[in-house]
């Protein structure tokens, strides 16, 4: 079973992998293509040396990667409730 299908929402876990001096870690983009343990990436921005991914995605944004050196991107932030948080600070001594 794959560990990444196209669409997945994606992030860079290291600097310039797989020789890319235009990714760096945080850098988003979208799963767009699956080659083994590589992935063709759809990345957010604009890379000075990308391509497209076979056709996958508009050219210069994209960038074969491999699974080592990505995770998947969770953009959602769970809200806290301040109620909550405030009276965890408190039982920790927070105040």
């Amino acid at each position: 079973m794959a560990r990444y299908q196209i669409g997945d929402r994606i992030e860079a876990i290291v600097n310039n992998p797989d020789e890319s001096d235009y990714i760096m870690v945080g850098d988003t983009g979208t799963v767009c293509d699956i080659d083994g343990d590589h992935v063709g990436v759809d990345w957010d921005n604009e890379l000075g040396e990308g391509h497209d991914c076979s056709g996958n995605c508009e050219y210069g944004h994209g960038w074969y990667v491999h699974t080592r050196y990505i995770r998947p991107y969770e953009d959602d932030v769970e809200d806290i409730d301040e109620n909550s948080f405030l009276g965890v600070a408190l039982r920790a001594g927070g105040g």
